[in-house]
């Protein structure tokens, strides 16, 4: 079988930019801008704020690669799925 490799690297910066669109949306609701129990600068939600401890019970999502695409998972728990952007299944 033969692939196109544009086609398929099309396929994959697709997904990348779709999964970083879903992040960045998903990210920009949560408090990042400082504590919201201590109002500690530089606060990332899922992790103890280094000052007081609190932890925000929505996590910050990142980017990680998947078998056929991308995955948005939590920052705390990368096993914690949110989303996922998979390529079509002609490039399977």
């Amino acid at each position: 079988m033969t692939y196109d490799l544009n086609g398929l690297s099309e396929a994959f910066d697709h997904a990348k930019w779709r999964a970083r669109e879903f992040i960045l949306a998903y990210n920009r609701c949560l408090p990042s801008e400082s504590c919201p129990h201590c109002a500690q600068c530089a606060h990332v939600p899922g992790l103890p704020c280094p000052e007081c401890g609190y932890e925000h019970p929505m996590s910050f999502l990142i980017l990680l690669d998947g078998e056929y695409g991308y995955e948005a998972v939590e920052i705390r728990n990368r096993r914690q799925v949110v989303a996922t952007f998979e390529v079509g299944s002609e490039w399977r």
